[in-house]
């Protein structure tokens, strides 16, 4: 006889309320939610503790605790974290996101269910010069690079595998810093992409780049 664990943990708890939000994801997605005792008070003030859980209603995604292995998930699936602990829920393993706890106050009078939809970023730029080099970093907020196009992110033709994605962007990015030049490379460990590109700080005649590395 199978042992029904949430059935345990329902039994033993008094529900006081109930809080849903309907989150929907398309292309890469990723939603992280900070420890429940940082968004108690916004979402269940009148409660002691706030256990989180999600069920999947249709496609797949991966869940995981901040800092643990995550776990496949499909239709029907349910994750709960019955100690509020911080975590993700993501279309691919090893995504991260801002844990927005202050989002959380600012939806209080919004009416309810939540509807969350995921897919916006935010794009940043900066550029420093340093020395005779000017130095360009883009990042944004989105789900990052997946790891299994990462060895292989400046080739041609590699894609996240998200609909309408050609896998040429990178690559043709990659081949005009290289044609001055310069050097591109993805930063680790950030959240969402952050790109770091190094030019150097003079004209170049992109021509006689072409010819002298087609003749390398």
């Amino acid at each position: 006889m199978s042992h029904d664990i949430l059935s345990d943990v329902l039994r033993s708890v008094r529900l006081r309320g109930v809080l849903y939000y309907h989150v929907s994801g398309s292309r890469d997605w990723v939603a992280e939610a900070p420890p429940s005792r940082e968004i108690t008070a916004a979402v269940m003030p009148d409660s002691e503790h706030v256990m989180e859980y999600h069920v999947v209603n249709s496609g797949t995604c991966w869940g995981a605790v901040v800092g643990e292995a995550p776990v496949r998930l499909e239709t029907g699936d349910i994750v709960l974290f019955p100690h509020g602990d911080p975590h993700v829920i993501s279309s691919e393993p090893g995504m991260r996101a801002p844990a927005d706890a202050a989002g959380y106050f600012d939806r209080q009078h919004e009416r309810v269910p939540f509807i969350l939809h995921l897919e916006a970023r935010e794009v940043r730029v900066s550029t420093t010069r340093r020395n005779d080099r000017v130095h360009i970093e883009v990042s944004d907020t989105g789900p990052g690079v997946p790891a299994k196009i990462r060895d292989h992110l400046f080739e041609a033709f590699q894609t996240s595998g998200r609909p309408g994605g050609s896998g040429l962007g990178l690559a043709i990015a990659a081949e005009l810093v290289r044609a001055h030049d310069g050097e591109i490379h993805l930063v680790e460990g950030t959240i969402g992409a952050t790109f770091r590109i190094a030019i150097p700080d003079r004209p170049v005649e992109l021509l006689s780049v072409r010819h002298e590395r087609a003749r390398a």
